[in-house]
């Protein structure tokens, strides 16, 4: 995309059960909708994946599969989540290389929306090799809660897009 200063947009994250993109489950999927640059609405689905979560990602994310037991599938999830995000510009932390080609695969490649990367944005401004959300925010001195929680990224992710526009 090549308006990075877009007002009205949705943030979103997903919390997988595993690094690659290509094997990975959901399990979980949030996202903020975002209307003249302020938050309007907010997305948040548990997603039960059809194999356990294994101890790393439990750790890692603080999603146990107790937790995700009783939660519907991610077929019964993504209708609701592709009706909340409709035709918006998604934003989010590496979401070309992660969550678009999950999402993608998942809807065998329907999705279409225009997106902004925020890793695209910390490249160009930030002279650095890795680049977490976690660190980002560390930089633009914007609070962390919760890491690795889909809305809590969410909403990071969202102050840093909202502060790159405002400085950058």
């Amino acid at each position: 995309m090549n308006n990075l200063y877009a007002t009205d947009y949705v943030v979103f994250d997903l919390e997988t059960t595993g690094r690659v993109s290509s094997v990975c489950e959901i399990i979980e999927i949030a996202a903020l909708k975002v209307r003249n640059n302020m938050v309007i609405d907010r997305f948040n689905e548990l997603v039960k994946p059809s194999k356990l979560i294994s101890e790393e990602i439990c750790e890692l994310t603080g999603i146990s599969n107790e937790m995700v037991s009783d939660k519907p599938d991610i077929e019964a999830v993504l209708p609701k989540f592709i009706d909340f995000i409709g035709d918006d510009i998604l934003v989010g932390q590496n979401i070309k290389s992660y969550d678009l080609v999950v999402l993608r695969r998942l809807l065998d490649y329907q999705l279409r929306n225009e997106y902004i990367d925020l890793m695209d944005i910390t490249r160009k401004v930030f002279p650095i090799g890795a680049q977490k959300l976690q660190c980002i925010a560390g930089w633009l001195d914007i609070p962390v809660k919760n890491a690795h929680r889909a809305l809590d990224d969410c909403d990071t992710a969202y102050n840093c897009y909202e502060k790159f526009k405002s400085e950058y």
